[in-house]
């Protein structure tokens, strides 16, 4: 399953039902906002997944672009994001990258 990281929504709560809020919440946004850029002849051959994101799952790691020793860092807390298709993938980073806020929490804007 192709899938994608993003460091953890600060305020976020880590819990399965505010998990699947914020999965869900952010498939509606993405919908919609793909929708709004593509034609309805475009969309009838080629429409956008009712669920872009099947799974979020909390995961620790670490960033190896700049690595500094792990005596001197901690492992960071990110957001796995499994996706239904790789197609799905580039459209959805572009997605965090520029939005800022869904339920009221900030989304972060790097993807890794």
């Amino acid at each position: 399953m192709p899938y994608f990281y993003v460091p953890f929504p600060r305020h976020l709560v880590n819990t399965p039902d505010n998990l699947t809020q914020f999965r869900q919440a952010m498939n509606k946004l993405f919908k919609e906002r793909e929708e709004s850029k593509r034609t309805k002849e475009y969309l009838a051959k080629s429409p956008v997944p009712e669920e872009a994101i099947v799974d979020l799952e909390p995961v620790h790691r670490i960033n190896i672009y700049g690595y500094i020793p792990k005596e001197t860092e901690n492992e960071v807390m990110y957001l796995k994001i499994h996706t239904i298709t790789p197609n799905v993938v580039a459209p959805l980073r572009h997605f965090f990258e520029r939005e800022e806020r869904i339920n009221g929490i900030n989304l972060p804007t790097k993807t890794f």
